[in-house]
């Protein structure tokens, strides 16, 4: 372009010459003619040749000017053609081009420059102003120091990235590459040329690659994953690997590089369990070797960091020259710790597991749900069913499993079968059954207890799951037992049809006995006859309580002796001691002393008639065993807290006292200290039995200090509610005379129905009500109470409970089927005593239960309770 100006410029300038060159001479040429004859001809002249000689250096000129300008032409064509080939290569490249004439400020943006903000040309201004506006201001003062170093001559050019703001709005990333132009004579910059180059594609790729080697060592990373190679080219020695690689095994970078020597590893290899790296070693070695081996270990590595035993697994490529010899490796490693500690345990349990089914008798079968025909039975198992190998390893339930039970039990083969379907089908959630099955194998019957339960399996398939366990040993011993239970439940119950029966038939006499001594007592007699009275009448008492302690032993071995929890006074149960030992204290010479601590509560909440049988068996035997001196009762408060009271009661006797041998034996059934002291003494050796366990039964315990001769002292804990606090001391009282007198003048003029068929005990009942002021009738079994009750109105009836015709369970239900008869007290007057004899009586409709033989307070206190006269 500038060439084509010039030799337009040149061009005109060489016109004008050729028409001066032409028109000079003939100017002075005609002056010469004209001035031929005047004087200033030589001047004339003059002008006429320098005019020919100006002429002729003008065509000269121009002759050279022409030359320039083809020469310039020729220059500014090959100048375009450069220029041609240079913007092709920029298009090629995708580069933008800018020169910045450093002195003027102005710059030349290339299309492709322009393009790359969104720009077409002419809509930017060709100054340095349009780079400054569309340069990120944060990122500006990084270039123009750049620029200013390059105009210093620190720098000849620079390359740096920034962003330019496009016209749509979002900002390019560009890389500029800039060379400064200096004046050869000054180094001045007299320019700044340079490139653009769009970073955005470059950038999302850089992105994308960031991101794919992030996921990767991430993944690894998580996998617990490194990578290792081996040059062979540089060492044979060694492994390289990446630093997350060798911190995953716990070793540290060496100076050298990522790397750690063959001979290192091998040691770390082996260190823990020589055997499983030895044989490590080899399966690698041997994969460097045998062209067909493939690398894939497993091995444990000591971390030599810490010591830390971890497993790895490790496998890799080999890669071979033509000749067959390794070049280089190729691996990674994983740390399989996590996973092969859980494989250890795993067959640690299985191991466990088949022991203990082993031991147990007992095998694993499963049923797939794509073949519900079919179990699929365990080794263990096809040999607990004694059925013989089936090449597919399953087995018909219809065909041969159900079969083999049905043979031994058709009724219990379809149970067991409709249980197996309801597992199957998931109807029920377990399955638990006990089977017999005949074994085809050997045709011995066998029982099976299987269980089963759904679950799904690694593949994510529902199976049901189950195990078969022989139990025929436990069968045939629970067979034995039932049959040892029901043998020893006939001897009990025999034994305690006997006791009732031997209760009964004892207490009938022995209620005439004392009842009728008691009676004779109140007659006049002469002192040797009261004598011979007294007597009986104190030996039946004797039997009595031989007979009662027989009888709670008897409920104590079935587990049927029950305590009674409710409201007392502690006051009432010493007034009660008080009045049954007095007597014979008294008698055997022995004064009683009764100690307690003044803190001591006194309302209580237990069985008053259980603690009292405790005191009498102790204190009984203290003066039984005391020949003179005194007995000692005590009681003081161990801890109270709210409404419960631990209370320690003891029993001292200055008597003829045990030995340790002798102490060894209490406690025991039908034991005291030695066969010379029941012979001397007497009794059953039963008390302190039953006492032990009526202690254990209230939350206490029992226990005896003693020394041969010098006597003996029993104490034992008891835990007792408490109805509210007390300080009031307990006192002894006198006997009370007048409880039983306040119930007997309360049933004064009482119509009283006697059923009784024992003549005797008919005679003794009568006796006793009439002469306390009651109306007694006499019916002498069910059948003739029932009319007698039919006739007449009766206040309260006395039932006996064995009786010919009609007994009194049966005549009770009778009577409380009417309705006029249902508040009508009827209580059973009884030889029954046993355990449940009670609870019989009260379950046929009797208000109370009073046992024979009788005493007159027990009688008279026990139908108050009941018994209002009309």
């Amino acid at each position: 372009m500038l060439g084509r100006s010039l030799q337009s410029i040149i061009a005109f300038r060489e016109k004008v010459i050729n028409i001066f060159i032409i028109l000079l001479p003939l100017i002075t040429f005609a002056g010469l003619i004209q001035s031929w004859s005047q004087d200033d001809f030589w001047l004339a002249l003059s002008i006429f040749l320098l005019s020919l000689f100006l002429a002729f250096r003008f065509r000269s000129e121009s002759k050279q000017n022409r030359e320039s300008v083809d020469n310039f032409q020729q220059a500014e064509k090959s100048l375009i053609e450069r220029e041609d080939r240079y913007e092709l290569a920029l298009r090629g490249s995708n580069d933008g081009l800018w020169d910045w004439d450093y002195k003027t400020g102005e710059v030349f943006y290339s299309e492709r420059w322009m393009n790359m903000v969104g720009y077409q040309p002419g809509e930017l201004s060709g100054t340095v102003q349009a780079w400054f506006n569309l340069c990120h201001p944060d990122e500006m003062p990084v270039t123009l120091a750049l620029v200013e170093a390059c105009a210093k001559g620190d720098e000849d050019g620079y390359t740096v990235e920034f962003h330019m703001h496009h016209k749509d709005g979002h900002w390019v990333p560009i890389l500029s590459r800039v060379y400064a132009v200096r004046d050869p004579a000054t180094q001045e910059v007299l320019r700044f040329v340079g490139t653009h180059i769009d970073l955005t594609e470059q950038k999302k790729t850089e992105k994308a690659l960031r991101q794919a080697n992030f996921s990767s060592e991430m993944a690894m990373n998580l996998s617990h994953i490194g990578s290792w190679w081996m040059d062979y080219s540089v060492s044979q020695d060694c492994f390289y690997a990446t630093s997350d690689t060798l911190g995953l095994i716990g070793e540290v970078t060496s100076e050298e590089g990522g790397f750690i020597t063959v001979d290192h590893w091998a040691e770390n290899v082996t260190r823990t369990n020589k055997e499983l790296g030895e044989r490590a070693l080899a399966e690698f070695t041997l994969a460097l070797e045998d062209v067909e081996a493939k690398l894939d270990v497993t091995y444990q590595y000591t971390r030599p960091v810490d010591d830390r035993v971890i497993w790895i697994r490790a496998i890799g490529i080999i890669i071979r020259d033509e000749g067959g010899n390794v070049t280089n490796v190729h691996g990674v490693i994983q740390d399989i710790t996590e996973k092969e500690n859980a494989e250890l345990e795993l067959r640690r349990i299985n191991i466990l597991a088949e022991n203990a089914l082993s031991m147990t008798k007992s095998g694993f079968w499963h049923m797939d749900s794509a073949t519900p025909d079919y179990y699929y039975p365990s080794e263990k198992a096809v040999d607990i069913f004694g059925e013989r190998p089936s090449p597919d390893c399953r087995y018909h339930v219809t065909d041969e499993w159900y079969a083999r039970i049905a043979e031994v039990d058709e009724k219990i083969a379809q149970e067991t079968l409709e249980a197996f379907k309801a597992a199957a089908d998931g109807t029920i959630e377990r399955y638990d059954v006990t089977y017999p099955y005949k074994r085809p194998i050997d045709g011995e019957v066998v029982w099976i207890r299987a269980s089963s339960k759904k679950a799904k399996n690694e593949r994510g398939k529902t199976q049901l799951y189950g195990v078969a366990q022989d139990v025929t040993e436990r069968k045939l011993a629970e067979e034995a037992l039932a049959n040892a239970k029901e043998s020893a439940e006939a001897a009990s119950q025999a034994k305690s049809e006997f006791l009732a029966n031997m209760s009964h038939e004892i207490r009938t006499p022995m209620n005439a006995i004392i009842g009728l001594s008691e009676l004779a007592l109140d007659t006049g007699l002469n002192d040797r006859q009261r004598d011979y009275i007294s007597k009986v009448h104190y030996s039946a008492g004797s039997l009595l309580r031989v007979l009662n302690d027989i009888l709670d032993f008897s409920k104590i071995e079935a587990g049927q002796l029950d305590m009674e929890i409710v409201d007392f006074d502690l006051d009432d149960v010493f007034q009660d001691l008080t009045n049954l030992l007095s007597l014979k204290a008294s008698e055997a010479g022995v004064a009683l002393v009764f100690e307690w601590s003044q803190e001591l509560p006194t309302a209580l909440v237990g069985d008053p008639l259980r603690l009292r049988q405790i005191l009498v068996n102790l204190s009984d035997n203290a003066v039984k065993f005391t020949p003179e001196g005194e007995v000692r009762i005590g009681v003081h408060l161990l801890e109270q807290k709210e409404n419960q009271a631990k209370l320690h009661f003891s029993v001292t006797d200055s008597g003829i006292g045990m030995t340790p041998e002798q102490q060894a034996q209490l406690f025991q059934a039908f034991s005291q200290a030695d066969s010379t002291t029941t012979r001397e003494y007497g009794g059953t050796g039963l008390g302190l039995t039953i006492s032990k366990r009526l202690v254990e039964m209230m939350g206490g315990e029992i226990w005896v200090e003693s020394a041969a001769g010098v006597g003996s002292t029993f104490h034992f804990t008891v835990d007792m509610g408490v109805q509210e606090e007390t300080l009031v001391p307990i006192q002894p009282k006198e006997p009370k005379l007048d409880g039983v007198e306040q119930a007997i003048e309360q049933l004064h003029g009482a119509k009283i129905l006697l059923v009784e068929d024992n003549e005797v005990n008919q005679l003794l009942a009568l006796h006793v009500l009439q002469n306390n002021g009651l109306v007694p009738s006499l019916a002498k079994n069910g059948q003739e109470a029932l009319e007698m009750l039919a006739a007449q109105p009766f206040d309260g009836v006395l039932m006996d409970c064995q009786m010919p015709v009609m007994d009194g369970y049966i005549a009770t239900e009778e009577i409380r089927k009417q309705e006029k008869y249902r508040d009508l007290p009827v209580l059973a007057m009884t030889a029954n005593a046993m355990s449940g004899d009670f609870k019989k009586a009260l379950d046929a409709g009797m208000n109370d239960h009073i046992a024979k033989p009788f005493t007159k307070d027990e009688l008279f206190n026990t139908m108050a309770k009941w018994i209002k006269p009309n």
